[in-house]
């Protein structure tokens, strides 16, 4: 596992080397993908597209990839190699960053409204207190599920998060 984050490592930055002459492109290139560890999937991409991709696997690298063919731009591709793994892709510096950062903004303000919800007692009362749990684990839920099927949550979809949160939290008693 060592052995195969480190040859990531070193083609990512390889790429990222060789990007001082030429920026990524987000020009179609023809891929034929077979099933394989996302960790060679991503290498693969970046080997193909030219495209540097900052990413820090961890225990995700072993996840499958399912096979595609055809004709795509980077970002096409780095969606479908990401699809149904639970990772986000992004473009941006000219290369591609594969993280969970919508979901870990979700999650983080979800843990803070829910401390919020608690440090309220009992001047919230249970039946409101129950709707705003519920709420937030809808929230919750629904960016993963995005980030499952679509493999990125775009900036609309985190706007509408931000203020779903900023409404709930008026609505929270302030611990006095």
């Amino acid at each position: 596992m060592k052995k195969v984050l480190r040859s990531l490592t070193l083609a990512v930055t390889c790429l990222a080397g060789a990007q001082a002459y030429a920026a990524c492109q987000m020009t179609p290139v023809a891929y034929d993908m077979p099933t394989q560890r996302l960790d060679e999937a991503l290498q693969q991409l970046a080997h193909r597209s030219g495209c540097p991709i900052n990413v820090d696997l961890g225990a995700d690298s072993s996840k499958k990839v399912k096979k595609f063919k055809g004709t795509f731009t980077p970002d096409q591709a780095l969606v479908l190699v990401l699809k149904k793994t639970g990772l986000e892709g992004y473009v941006e510096n000219d290369g591609l960053t594969v993280d969970r950062r919508g979901q870990d903004f979700v999650h983080k303000r979800v843990a803070e409204l829910r401390t919020s919800i608690e440090d309220a007692g009992t001047r919230l009362e249970a039946k409101r207190k129950k709707r705003f749990l519920h709420q937030l684990d809808s929230i919750e839920t629904g960016s993963k599920k995005l980030a499952l099927e679509q493999s990125f949550i775009s900036a609309a979809e985190m706007a509408s998060y931000k203020r779903d949160f900023d409404e709930l939290s008026k609505q929270i008693p302030v611990h006095k």
